[in-house]
């Protein structure tokens, strides 16, 4: 599962809060915004340990309209 490029087919820079809103809820991936930080946040946990999760960025602009992704690993310690 490629996350990122199935974000960047999906959404291109100056996409609406609304598509971007659409996108994640038509992947049922949970999200939030995070005004400080001008970006949707959202974590896919790994279904086979509790030390793995994907988290995704997805930065805005001012009138949030899409601009960017970031997806990263996360690891976590027992």
């Amino acid at each position: 599962m490629d996350v990122e490029s199935n974000f960047r087919t999906a959404l291109k820079p100056g996409d609406s809060a609304e598509k971007i809103e659409e996108y994640f809820q038509s992947q049922q991936l949970g999200f939030s915004f995070d005004k400080y930080q001008d970006r949707y946040q959202s974590i896919i946990r790994s279904p086979s340990t509790d030390f793995h999760a994907i988290v995704i960025f997805v930065n805005v602009d001012a009138e949030k309209r899409f601009k960017s992704v970031q997806v990263q690993d996360s690891y976590t310690g027992p």
